[in-house]
């Protein structure tokens, strides 16, 4: 729920704002909770925690023990990232043929994103290809949000109001 609020949300909207200004915009979303993982489960993935995946953290066999399939999942970070900074798309690669997965352009008509994570994660019902990452969470925190804390910024200063003359009735009527 901090996720959306904190990072989610802010980068649709960035997102969002680069595309329709003309930039080619690719968005990912992160969604495997790495075997090499301290947190509890209930934190699921953190922020930040594709950087091991994008360096290559995996094939560090002397330190650490990620499975086959995270061995792979950082050999397509790698590979995306490599492409993208090269040709400005993470699909196409150096001998020109492009990614079995492709990765589609961010905008404002489809807002797709590439789900990154392991191979199995798929088969068990992730969607690869997603639309607005955590949509209705957004919307939570951009519409609702707002609103109750207008409602209630209203009941702090009523209360404020109501305090005040409690006191002076207490004054004049009780303790007076």
């Amino acid at each position: 729920m901090l996720g959306d609020y904190l990072f989610t949300c802010n980068v649709n909207e960035m997102a969002l704002a680069h595309s329709e200004h003309g930039g080619d915009t690719y968005y990912y979303y992160f969604t495997h909770r790495a075997s090499m993982q301290t947190w509890p489960d209930w934190m699921g993935v953190l922020h930040g925690y594709e950087i091991n995946f994008i360096f290559g953290e995996p094939y560090n066999t002397a330190r650490f023990q990620y499975s086959k399939e995270e061995k792979e999942l950082s050999s397509r970070f790698m590979r995306y990232w490599a492409n993208f900074a090269r040709t400005g798309d993470p699909n196409k690669n150096p001998d020109g043929t492009y990614t079995v997965d492709t990765w589609p352009p961010y905008n404002a008509q489809s807002m797709e994103y590439m789900n990154l994570t392991v191979e199995s994660d798929y088969s068990t019902g992730s969607k690869r290809i997603g639309s607005g990452p955590r949509r209705k969470q957004c919307a939570f925190w951009k519409n609702v949000v707002p609103s109750l804390l207008s409602v209630s910024a209203d009941i702090g200063e009523s209360f404020i109001r109501w305090k005040k003359q409690m006191d002076v009735w207490q004054n004049e009527y009780i303790t007076g």
